[in-house]
């Protein structure tokens, strides 16, 4: 770019992949690079997730959320997801990452949460009815 940085892709990758040509190994990045996600377009990206979406929503995806909710989570599982986020929302690492990825770092507890839910029920339901997401 113009301030003379490489693309993210690329130094993830390590190497300039030319158009019908080899990988050009780029002095200084990793030369075995281990990549997590997809190089594709925010389009693409999106396209595939609805796709996705739509083959779960006609396979019964609904329905087996209501049957998981149904069953209930155990109080052990519970337990450990609480301390699992509450260490993590408080962890200094974690908060600068989301602020570096323009995400808002709020904890509820559940109760809090429960009773966040509940007061904006309606103002979502009304909301994802026009937008023609549920009936």
């Amino acid at each position: 770019d113009a301030q003379g940085q490489l693309p993210l892709h690329i130094q993830l990758l390590g190497a300039v992949v030319e158009e019908g040509g080899d990988a050009g190994i780029i002095e200084g990045l990793p030369r075995n690079p281990f990549i997590i996600g997809t190089l594709v377009t925010r389009e693409v990206r999106n396209d595939r997730i609805d796709r996705r979406l739509d083959a779960r929503l006609e396979e019964g995806m609904v329905d087996e959320i209501r049957g998981l909710l149904a069953k209930g989570v155990p109080a052990e599982i519970k337990a450990v997801l609480f301390d699992a986020f509450t260490k993590a929302m408080k962890d200094e690492n974690f908060i600068k990452t989301a602020k570096n990825l323009n995400q808002n770092v709020t904890y509820m507890d559940s109760e809090v949460f429960a009773t966040y839910l509940k007061n904006n029920y309606e103002g979502t339901g009304a909301t994802m009815k026009q937008l023609g997401l549920t009936n």
